[in-house]
């Protein structure tokens, strides 16, 4: 069968009841049996088609809050330069009063750029019981 104007109507009405997804509501809307309903659902693959067109919004949704994330730390980082480099104009009263202060602004610009702003150099030390000495660990 191919599909028509009429079954995508239907489609698309369908996608659009959300979570509130059901054949009869939308047979009943349509004037279709829900026998016939659940074939062009099948034929149609309306269940493949809500997965894609999810997973679509998904990954745009996602795109742009990654773009909003790195634009958001590219302003810190020009925001962090602009105070390193002591541009009064573009800071605004924003001082630099001691170190503390300038390794923190320097922790927040390793973070943003995602880089440790922290090493541990914690070693693990392990007690080998009597005459065993560790080669088969």
């Amino acid at each position: 069968m191919k599909e028509t104007a009429r079954h995508r109507e239907a489609f698309e009405w369908y996608y659009g009841l959300g979570e509130k997804r059901n054949i009869v509501v939308v047979a009943g809307k349509y004037g279709v049996s829900e026998m016939t309903l659940a074939r062009w659902s099948k034929e149609f693959e309306w269940q493949k088609r809500i997965l894609d067109r999810d997973k679509k919004i998904a990954d745009a949704i996602e795109k742009k809050a990654d773009t909003k994330e790195i634009n958001r730390k590219l302003r810190m980082l020009r925001f962090i330069d602009d105070i390193y480099e002591g541009n009064e104009s573009k800071i605004k009263g924003m001082d630099v009063e001691g170190v503390s202060d300038l390794i923190a602004l320097s922790k927040h610009e390793q973070l943003l750029s995602g880089e440790a702003t922290e090493r541990s150099d914690d070693k693990i030390r392990v007690i080998l019981p009597e005459g065993m000495d560790g080669s088969k660990l």
